[in-house]
């Protein structure tokens, strides 16, 4: 078996995961497109096939469908809590300049898009164990490592006590390197491997030899954590749509893709029949050889303004094909589906629901999301206490939180007029009235209760007291 070696479930999802990536990017849609008559092999037919793929519009629906539930998670700032030796987290998280926020949006997006990602923490190979001045000072840190779904190409777990744990990753790298000179870089195909070896976590690399094997990359590295002990796990993090296991969740943007993909052959199809449709074919009956010389010669033609004239007895007249209405139903018909499957960007605001329905419509849409958040949290929160363990601090003295509640808490004007008249009359009160203000939006989040009771309090309230 050899490091290049692929996870079944990596074989079955790859081709979904890029399939999803070229649809919400935007990016070689064409080959998405049917072939017209495949098996006419003629310049002509090569020629309308180019012109039918060159006519077709594609609507990028997926894409900022995946954009928009993105900004929902992150529309709040997210929570960090960490110690004041990770305060690096904030705005250099990867050693690359990215902070913990940036590194958790393309998690999130990968998840959001593909249900799978990883994390993997590092720390810099010192060749022993580094002081507290070392890390102090900002030069030494432990990092974060956003893995895409496509990066994690093989896995394995084992039983260690009661506890199901991580065997080894395979990651798949592209590695930059200087070559002859600075200007030229040289991108080499790496392997990096994290494994358990004898309990011991080790981290190997793989590239290929001049003969196209892959052999291990200089010596393999055990990695020890702030107080120079051996990792007796690998700090590597599986995040999902439905959990943080390493099983291969389902991805929730393929149905909306192939709808995506559906819309665009139906685009090329209404497309090209606009294009047949809208040429207006001119036609004459009786017409002779000598009719069409004297045509010529006189030069009546049609558009420029030239008299036309046929024989006598004769008929002249324009034929123009009727629309096609089939393929335009389908792509309505897909675009409501679209809708219906969350890209709610395109569908129209015009409808009229009770505040209870569109807050229960919420809901339902936003449960998929809610669960991708509450697991880039939980991810995040993981690989912090990993980096933490690096940097010798506590495990427990970290925490990173994406913002679960999307939907939109409103309230009616019947209702803001009796929690208000029951707040005056002493019958509720004023904790509970400011949670409830606080819970619709209409007092700012960060605000206090005191500063609350402050605002309130220079008119007089009943229950409010002294």
């Amino acid at each position: 078996m050899s490091v290049d070696t692929e996870h079944k479930e990596y074989t079955d999802n790859i081709g979904t995961w890029e399939k999803i990536d070229d649809i919400c990017d935007a990016n070689n849609v064409d080959q998405y497109l049917l072939t017209l008559n495949p098996t006419d092999p003629s310049k002509e037919m090569e020629a309308r096939n180019l012109a039918y793929r060159n006519r077709a519009i594609f609507y990028q629906v997926a894409g900022y469908t995946s954009s928009g539930m993105l900004g929902m998670i992150f529309a709040k700032k997210p929570v960090l809590v960490v110690p004041d030796s990770m305060d690096y987290m904030t705005y250099n998280a990867n050693g690359s300049g990215l902070s913990i926020y940036q590194l958790s949006q393309m998690t999130a997006r990968e998840v959001i898009r593909k249900s799978r990602a990883g994390l993997f923490v590092s720390f810099p190979d010192t060749g022993g164990v580094v002081s507290q001045a070392d890390m102090d000072s900002g030069g030494i840190f432990s990092t974060i490592h956003h893995i895409s779904a496509d990066q994690i190409i093989n896995w394995g777990e084992m039983l260690v006590g009661s506890r199901m744990m991580l065997s080894f990753v395979v990651i798949k790298e592209e590695v930059e390197e200087e070559g002859d000179d600075k200007f030229d870089v040289d991108v080499v195909d790496q392997r990096r491997v994290l494994s358990l070896e004898d309990g011991v976590f080790v981290i190997s690399l793989y590239r290929k030899n001049d003969s196209g094997d892959w052999i291990i990359y200089g010596e393999p590295k055990v990695p020890l954590d702030g107080g120079g002990n051996k990792w007796n796990e690998i700090p590597f993090v599986f995040v999902g749509a439905d959990n943080n296991d390493s099983c291969v969740d389902e991805p929730y943007m393929k149905g909306l893709v192939d709808l995506n993909i559906g819309h665009f052959r139906n685009s090329a199809d209404w497309e090209e029949s606009v294009w047949f449709c809208g040429q207006p074919q001119p036609w004459m009956s009786g017409i002779t050889q000598e009719h069409l010389d004297l045509m010529s010669k006189n030069n009546m033609y049609f558009g420029c303004a030239h008299l036309v004239g046929v024989p006598s007895g004769e008929t002249l007249g324009i034929v123009q094909a009727d629309p096609n209405p089939v393929v335009r139903q389908a792509m309505i018909d897909k675009i409501d589906m679209m809708v219906g499957m969350g890209a709610r960007y395109i569908q129209p605001n015009s409808s009229t629901k009770t505040a209870t329905e569109a807050e229960g419509d919420q809901k339902s849409q936003h449960s998929i999301l809610s669960t991708i958040s509450e697991n880039v949290s939980s991810a995040y929160t993981k690989a912090s206490m990993f980096a933490a363990r690096y940097m010798s601090e506590p495990e427990d003295d970290v925490l990173y939180a994406t913002t679960t509640d999307f939907v939109a808490k409103t309230a009616t004007a019947q209702e803001l007029q009796a929690v208000i008249g029951a707040f005056i009359q002493g019958a509720l009160p004023p904790g509970d009235y400011f949670a409830w203000l606080q819970s619709r939006g209409l007092v700012a989040e960060e605000k206090t209760i005191d500063e609350f009771l402050e605002d309130v309090g220079r008119v007089r309230m009943p229950n409010l007291g002294e």
